[in-house]
């Protein structure tokens, strides 16, 4: 829109982004057809070790947790490494 906007509008640059934008549609509407309306190759369930199930369920409670109270973070950062604050400036 602010192609278009200026009082020499730049059309060319409008037509070549409007023709970028359909193509990427049609090649992303491929992969996401490939992705879920392709049938499964076998029909039983996903087994995953234990080590992974552990680091996936401890990532989904910290995101959680994180972001009902971020908070809990924010004031581990300032009262453990607030003697690096000179260094991120």
């Amino acid at each position: 829109m602010g192609a278009l906007m200026v009082d020499q509008a730049h059309y060319v640059l409008v037509s070549i982004m409007i023709a970028t934008t359909v193509v990427s549609y049609f090649y992303y509407f491929g992969i996401m057809t490939q992705m879920f309306f392709r049938p499964a190759a076998s029909d039983e369930k996903i087994q995953l070790p234990a080590g992974t199930t552990a680091v996936i369920l401890i990532t989904v409670i910290g995101t959680i947790l994180f972001g009902v109270m971020p908070n809990l973070a924010i004031d581990f950062m300032h009262s453990n490494f607030n003697q690096f604050i000179d260094f991120m400036r």
